[in-house]
């Protein structure tokens, strides 16, 4: 949930990389809250809806997730349990039934695959605009 291709590292990384190169322009983007952040720059229009969307969601679930995950196995991982068993408690949680697990899992894929997807638009974007002011 934490680390890896499209899990909070990414929006904790976009929010911080946003937070260095806008925060002079805005109060609002000086927070140590990347949900906050993440917010500021949305209502800025610094980055576009459809990837706050994706970087918002991501948020929300993957910490929902990380803290279900942490109260299951009682310790501070932040990593996804390798049983299908603790896997499928959690999914009962969510609300997933039949075959929670994989359903989980589907989702946490395609959540994932959302916010890297996201991160990789708004660091293009970035990055294509400092090198067009060289």
């Amino acid at each position: 949930m934490k680390a890896g291709y499209g899990g909070l590292l990414d929006i904790e990384f976009i929010a911080q990389m946003l937070q260095l190169k806008y925060g002079c322009k805005h109060d609002s983007f000086r927070t140590p809250n990347t949900h906050d952040a993440i917010h500021a720059f949305k209502q800025a229009g610094v980055i576009k809806e459809r990837d706050f969307n994706s970087l918002h969601k991501g948020y929300l679930f993957f910490r929902h997730l990380e803290n279900l995950v942490r109260i299951y196995e009682n310790s501070d991982t932040s990593n996804l349990p390798k049983s299908d068993e603790l896997r499928g408690k959690i999914a009962n949680f969510y609300g997933y039934r039949s075959d929670g697990s994989a359903m989980l899992m589907d989702e946490y894929q395609t959540i994932r695959r959302s916010v890297r997807a996201a991160f990789n638009r708004i660091f293009e974007r970035e990055l294509n605009e400092n090198n067009a002011g060289d």
